[in-house]
């Protein structure tokens, strides 16, 4: 797989303004003239180790998938992502360093950028971003978070399936805008979501007002439990990635503040969800009655 270093596109993505020099096609993006603006993040190639053996020093190792061949190791405030027959990721809060393997594909290739190494990026740069599928409706976001194989993917797909909005199928970025926590869109798998035209006359994605946050996990019946607030700010914490991008206390402290803040302002539920697809279908009117329990208990204090 080649490109030529010429080649450059712009893309939307968390909230962000991202100029890479590897096409990402999970994302919808313009080539970009050498006079464009700044953007908050790049993404070049570069020479990268292939192995942790050959790596600059031994690292610390911060994860492991399943299979145990994706692997992100830590020097300091660069991450480092390792995925043998795609690509080395060198991260850092503004940049993402790109050294794909020569049987790479695009897909594999942009599929490791976005996710993991935008999130990484968006992490380092102080970012609270979640492992989890968000989807919206009436104007409101539900998130649905938990280990892997836990079901985000497919729970994003039964509520587009009812006509959600997918904001995003791996990753959201959660924020407070003027006091009211809100998802900024990750990568759209499933739709393209909707946008708007700020006054630079920049594409970006539409937030959405946070509703709830849902913590999945497999059984024989439906069973949605509201968390106690010190319970629901773990269950940020442990699912966004700030436990592997954070390189000291200060900014460990930061992240377990915004893990408390966001579980005061808004619910976090336990969901466990039947493990047959079949009844599936059936998320949408669990979330919708869940919903509806929120916006009537709006007036009473959070559990603490």
């Amino acid at each position: 797989m080649t490109t030529d270093a010429s080649d450059r596109w712009v893309y939307e993505v968390y909230g962000r303004r991202v100029e890479s020099t590897v096409e990402l096609p999970r994302l919808a993006g313009r080539r970009a003239p050498a006079t464009d603006t700044t953007p908050d993040l790049t993404v070049r190639r570069g020479h990268l180790a292939r192995t942790p053996e050959t790596l600059e020093r031994r690292l610390e190792c911060v994860y492991t998938d399943s299979a145990g061949e994706v692997a992100a190791y830590r020097d300091g405030r660069t991450l480092y992502w390792l995925a043998p027959g795609v690509a080395t990721l060198r991260v850092e809060a503004e940049r993402v360093t790109v050294d794909p393997a020569p049987e790479a594909t695009a897909e594999a290739l942009g599929r490791l950028v976005t996710s993991p190494g935008l999130r990484s990026a968006l992490s380092l740069a102080g970012a609270f971003v979640v492992h989890a599928s968000a989807v919206a409706t009436d104007g409101r976001a539900v998130a649905f978070t938990g280990p892997s194989g836990r079901g985000k993917s497919t729970a994003a797909a039964a509520c587009h399936a009812a006509g959600y909005e997918v904001l995003g199928d791996d990753a959201a970025v959660l924020e407070s805008h003027a006091g009211t926590p809100v998802v900024v869109p990750g990568v759209p798998v499933l739709e393209t979501g909707s946008t708007t035209v700020d006054a630079s006359g920049r594409t970006r994605p539409d937030v959405r007002p946070l509703a709830a946050v849902f913590v999945l996990e497999e059984g024989d019946r439906w069973q949605v439990t509201e968390r106690e607030r010190r319970c629901a700010a773990v269950d940020l914490l442990a699912a966004s990635d700030a436990l592997y991008a954070a390189t000291d206390a200060a900014r460990a402290g930061a992240a377990l503040e915004t893990a408390g803040a966001l579980a005061s302002a808004v619910p976090v539920y336990r969901l466990v969800r039947p493990r047959s697809h079949a009844r599936l279908a059936a998320l949408p009117d669990v979330v919708e009655a869940t919903l509806e329990d929120v916006a009537g208990s709006a007036v009473s204090p959070r559990k603490g």
